[in-house]
């Protein structure tokens, strides 16, 4: 791994060389500081931690979320004392003089990427901005003393600083004007940092529990919406799974166009804005603050995506519809989308989900398909079926893997063995497919009238095998959006963008006398992008599509009164 923008220097003053023989109180001094000049700017950060063990060599070490190693330059300006003996990718090795105090000072700078810039496109983890917007994550900025191979424990403070008239955001002390100091009771964590002008705030006190909406840019504001779901939302929740939140409820608005996804740290959520607030938005928000308890409360392996992603996004669904936030017929037809989305995966009836060889991560492609979509189909259908046959719903599972403090495969056997439905695991676990989950959703009273409603259409000019992503372009409309764009026949198209939010319906042809196929997205996507695959190399493509009016798109009724029950 190439640093050559790292310059060292030995300018910082070691402090008094005075041994001690008793252990003193550790304690981490942190600050960071914004400079939006020259655009598109930088944050310089400053550590001091104070009361190291003065026999044991200290170590100063960065995580690689997000490849920062990959980045040429990610840091600059480094002066470290004591001075820096080795540097081996995100370790920072420092000498330990002969006499010293115990103290560490370091002070580096990170410049901020362009937002849709390549760099932010191929890291969008590491700190970017937009306008008058700079966001990161202290998670893969701060760095984190070591000694003796272990995290330095102690008391820590973290300084915020921006220029004058410029609001500050953090998942640890919230919203404040040009300057916030924070004090932790635990170590530095995956939390965001944002600062900003003149942005939308939207605030409420539900009993013990602040909730903060944050919407930085010159966007629709949404934030007042936004804060009207999540509160209700999490007030269910915790009345359901009976485990409250146990923070504030904190969220932040990325982007000024319209977009999908979101993320969840420790302290904090972020989404991306879409004014038209439909129920994949609303399903996009649930997914990431249904975080907090799975795997926020319980923990378990990496390795098993569709558990923690597909359980979760079926269980914010679930709790969507039981507060009536999302119409209970939508979350009906969502489920039968998120089926149809992991029947396409070609990993679909190949691996088994209980198979700890399967690497589920493959960049969204057909395996995490698979666990996301996947594992939300194989909730639905254990959950039914316990409902069928009068035992716990899943939702106990969740109270039960909270409770014990991790979840595990043989954790969940377990319990369904102790319900007398072993057979469950062995019918849907074990399984490399599932029936068709239209049969279910009308035995729970799903789908008893069918209607249609007018609908615009999305037009990419594009004619492949397989009908969808992964596929080979077989013809393609020279007059087309996607010609335009500068796809060609013999491309082969393996992702697209927005990806994995389920914010868009799979794509329904509704005139054959195009061609090229009409399809049915997110109107609130006015742009789009696919990953393409040509001569060994991979490109992302954006389109600007057409929008094509005439389209028809069918809603499925439910019997409220039979489908009551199943959100009991």
């Amino acid at each position: 791994m190439k640093l050559r923008s790292i310059s060292l220097a030995a300018s910082l003053v070691l402090g008094t060389s005075t041994l001690f023989a008793s252990p003193r109180q550790t304690e981490l001094s942190y600050r960071i500081e914004y400079r939006p000049d020259p655009a598109p700017g930088a944050l310089v950060y400053s550590l001091e931690a104070k009361g190291l063990d003065p026999t044991l060599a200290p170590m100063l070490y960065l995580e690689n979320w997000g490849e920062w190693l990959e980045v040429e330059g990610y840091l600059s300006e480094l002066e470290l004392a004591p001075s820096l003996a080795r540097q081996e990718g995100e370790r920072f090795h420092l000498e330990r003089p002969g006499r010293w105090d115990g103290t560490v000072r370091a002070r580096y700078t990170i410049p901020l990427a362009a937002h849709g810039s390549p760099r932010h496109e191929a890291h969008g983890l590491l700190p970017w901005r937009l306008g008058e917007t700079a966001f990161s994550f202290a998670h893969n900025t701060m760095m984190i003393p070591f000694q003796k191979g272990e995290r330095v424990q102690g008391e820590i403070t973290v300084e915020v600083v921006a220029p004058k008239g410029m609001t500050i955001f953090t998942g640890w002390g919230g919203i404040t004007e040009g300057q916030q100091t924070v004090s932790l009771d635990h170590g530095i964590d995956q939390c965001p940092i944002a600062f900003g002008r003149d942005p939308v705030i939207a605030k409420d006190l539900e009993g013990d529990t602040p909730f903060e909406v944050i919407q930085f840019g010159r966007a629709q504001p949404i934030a007042d919406q936004i804060l009207a779901i999540a509160r209700p939302f999490v007030k269910t929740v915790e009345a359901k799974l009976e485990r409250p939140f146990g923070k504030p409820v904190r969220v932040f608005v990325t982007g000024e166009k319209p977009g999908g996804g979101g993320i969840r740290t420790d302290h904090a959520l972020g989404v991306g804005f879409n004014p038209n607030l439909d129920p994949y938005y609303l399903s996009t928000i649930g997914h990431e603050l249904h975080h907090e308890w799975l795997p926020g409360k319980t923990s378990g392996e990496d390795s098993i995506v569709w558990l923690f992603e597909g359980f979760n996004d079926y269980f914010a669904l679930w709790q969507l519809a039981r507060a009536e936030l999302i119409d209970r017929s939508w979350f009906g037809e969502r489920l039968l989308e998120i089926d149809a989305e992991a029947r396409r995966s070609s990993a679909f009836g190949q691996v088994r989900l209980d198979d700890p060889s399967v690497d589920w991560r493959d960049g969204d492609g057909p395996k995490e398909t698979l666990a996301y979509k996947g594992g939300a189909v194989l909730a639905f259908l254990l959950d039914a079926e316990l409902q069928k046959r009068g035992k716990d719903r899943l939702f106990v599972l969740l109270k039960h893997f909270i409770d014990r403090g991790g979840y595990s495969l043989p954790a969940m056997k377990a319990w369904l063995k102790a319900r007398d439905s072993e057979d469950l695991y062995d019918r849907y676990v074990t399984a490399v497919d599932w029936p068709e989950i239209e049969v279910v959703l009308e035995e729970q009273g799903f789908f008893s009238e069918v209607s249609e409603t007018p609908v615009s259409m999305t037009y990419l000019g594009i004619e492949a095998d397989g009908g969808w992503v992964p596929a080979n372009i077989t013809g393609i409309d020279p007059e087309g959006p996607a010609a335009k764009a500068g796809l060609r026949v013999g491309d082969r198209l393996i992702g697209f963008f927005p990806t994995r939010q389920g914010a868009y319906p799979p794509p329904k042809d509704f005139d054959s006398s195009y061609r090229y196929g009409l399809y049915l997205f997110d109107p609130s996507f006015d742009e789009f992008a696919f990953d393409v695959l040509r001569d060994g190399e991979e490109h992302r493509v954006p389109i600007l599509p057409e929008i094509i009016d005439g389209g028809r798109q069918e809603h499925r009724h439910s019997d409220p009164k039979r489908m009551k029950a199943f959100f009991h």
